[in-house]
């Protein structure tokens, strides 16, 4: 058999895993989605919304460790003992990020339920480090598998964990309604933590020996930007929508967040398909080559992806009472706007991964910090005069002036060879 050949079968293999992966995690996401809408009012969906985002940078801080700089180091080592190392000295590292969070839970809490506008929720709220650390777990081991090239493993534990964190919440929330759907945001991901650290038992339990102080360095200079950023942008987050419940209302804010949860979805699928293979591809780009494989990708992108983005923008009113229930039929104002701007998102993250592989942490630091800074002035300045779709307005701004400064450092920056 043919090089070639056995190069296009392999390739089919991957994207066909991948997709079945993105398949299953859609669809489960989307009738959670559906589930909780019916189980849930607006008003409500928005106090779940802020809880889950507040889950969202707590994960955000604990699986910083998990970063495409993690998979990059596993894939540069050839052998499986120094790939433990690694892993081993994550895991360490996620341990201890997420004892700061429960730290800080514990001492802040009042002011944490007061900075997201949601009250009498203290244990929902103290749950969430120990989920946080869950997630980061099993994100940890999906970044080996992808590091090490095994996209089927990868995709099997990923839906395992999908699976089990969808069905864990609808049964919390078909159980105890509002209540449950609140407590399944800290404990559906701690069931399929367990779940996910017995089957890998056998291979990936830590080893303390393994710690390195020199690996847990090179981890964490990524690390520390990733925190920063990610932690910054569902701060940002959660201060927007709290002050845009305020000025509009909760039942306004209900809707917007449960398009942004649709958005979560499928942006989470597309975000594994970027890390899988634009990660690999721009790993072995050399700067002579960089222009033609970034075009290359913006041109598939364009050609398979913008399409589908512009129909599901212009149907929303079709297609989105279908996915929830019919008291959140306003919300497809919300959901094209949110389109238009996640279409801008996945173009920027095209060249965003190119800078993660071959250039400096601190120009990734640099363009993260500075969009954040654009997503919240704008937000709050509106200075489009339209308050009801200024989130989504403030994210387009965001997203379209980094991707013209992205390429523009890309064309005048050399690799780091």
């Amino acid at each position: 058999m043919s090089l070639s050949k056995i190069f296009r079968r392999d390739l089919f293999r991957t994207l066909a895993t991948l997709v079945i992966q993105a398949v299953v995690r859609l669809g489960s996401s989307l009738a959670v989605v559906k589930i909780l809408t019916v189980f849930l009012l607006p008003s409500q969906f928005i106090i779940y919304g802020q809880i889950q985002t507040l889950m969202q940078l707590y994960s955000a801080f604990a699986t910083s460790i998990a970063s495409t700089k993690f998979s990059a180091l596993i894939a540069a080592k050839e052998t499986e003992k120094e790939r433990d190392q690694i892993f081993d000295t994550a895991v360490f590292l996620v341990g201890s990020l997420s004892i700061i969070l429960f730290l800080v839970t514990v001492l802040f809490r009042s002011q944490i339920e007061a900075y997201i506008a949601v009250s009498g929720r203290g244990l929902e709220i103290t749950l969430l480090p120990f989920g946080a650390f869950a997630v980061a777990y099993c994100t940890l081991i999906q970044a080996y598998f992808t590091g090490i090239g095994s996209i089927r493993r990868f995709s099997r534990n990923s839906i395992i964990v999908v699976l089990v964190i969808s069905s864990s919440t609808v049964i919390l929330a078909a159980l105890y309604g509002e209540n449950g759907a609140m407590l399944s945001v800290g404990v559906s991901p701690i069931i399929a933590c367990i779940l996910i650290g017995g089957i890998e038992a056998y291979k990936k339990i830590p080893n303390i020996k393994n710690i390195q102080l020199s690996s847990a360095l090179e981890i964490t200079g990524f690390t520390v930007s990733s925190i920063l950023t990610l932690v910054g942008y569902y701060f940002a987050q959660l201060y927007v929508r709290s002050l845009y419940s305020q000025v509009i209302s909760p039942h306004e804010a209900g809707l917007l967040m449960a398009s942004s949860r649709i958005a979560d979805v499928y942006m989470g699928v597309l975000a594994v398909f970027f890390a899988n293979i634009l990660t690999k591809e721009y790993a072995k780009t050399v700067h002579n080559e960089r222009l033609k494989v970034i075009g290359r990708s913006y041109f598939l992108f364009v050609i398979f992806f913008v399409p589908g983005f512009l129909f599901l923008a212009s149907t929303t009113s079709f297609w989105l009472p279908l996915l929830l229930s019919d008291q959140y039929f306003d919300a497809h104002g919300h959901m094209s706007m949110q389109l238009g701007a996640d279409l801008l998102k996945c173009l920027y993250w095209i060249s965003i991964y190119y800078v993660i592989s071959r250039l400096s942490t601190g120009i990734y630091f640099f363009l993260e910090l500075f969009g954040l800074a654009i997503y919240v002035l704008t937000a709050i300045w509106n200075p489009f005069d339209s308050v009801k779709y200024s989130p989504q307005l403030a994210q387009m701004v965001e997203y379209g002036v980094l991707l013209l400064l992205v390429n523009v450092i890309i064309i005048y920056k050399k690799n780091n060879d």
